[in-house]
């Protein structure tokens, strides 16, 4: 239902040693994710060469981690203009 209300947002980007990710929009936010996913993140970001990005929902319920991969989202996320 929260989908459908528009409350839930699909967020994407690369991962900083910090903690924060620059979004594909250029913002650098700090996702508010459960430590046990931060702890997942930081895990591969140790065994990767480059930064890691990552992909989550928030919702006024809380945020969910959906993928850690070496690619980069951004290169493949829609933009307004070609969705």
């Amino acid at each position: 239902m929260a989908l459908r209300q528009g409350r839930v947002v699909l967020r994407q980007g690369r991962w900083h040693t910090d903690g924060t990710v620059t979004t594909c929009e250029g913002q650098t936010v700090k996702p508010d994710l459960e430590s046990w996913a931060t702890e997942h993140i930081q895990r591969r970001q140790r065994h990767s060469s480059m930064e890691v990005s990552v992909a989550w929902l928030e919702a006024p319920e809380g945020s969910q981690l959906l993928l850690v991969a070496n690619e980069d989202f951004c290169t493949w996320q829609p933009t307004e203009k070609s969705f």
